[in-house]
């Protein structure tokens, strides 16, 4: 089994996302990986996208980093979907 950080080692633009309506695992996990390959690919650009989720997710690490509008003319190397 491949280890995620070897899969990624060349990707410049990640994108991060999850379901419609992102509940609190929804949330969770796109912040979690987003502060770990932020942490581990520090040359990789890396972008969490969500519908606006609920402000009583606002206390999760990363909250204000999430991303609500996506520019359908940019372009990423990776996109991983997570609930």
């Amino acid at each position: 089994m491949l280890h995620i950080l070897e899969e990624l080692k060349d990707a410049g633009n990640i994108a991060i996302s999850g379901h419609k309506k992102p509940d609190g695992d929804c949330v969770g996990s796109v912040l979690a990986l987003y502060q770990y390959l932020s942490k581990m690919l520090p040359r990789a650009a890396v972008k969490a996208f969500l519908e606006p989720p609920a402000a009583v997710f606002s206390c999760i690490k990363g909250f204000d980093k999430i991303i609500t509008e996506y520019d359908p003319d940019q372009k990423f190397d990776v996109c991983i979907v997570l609930d």
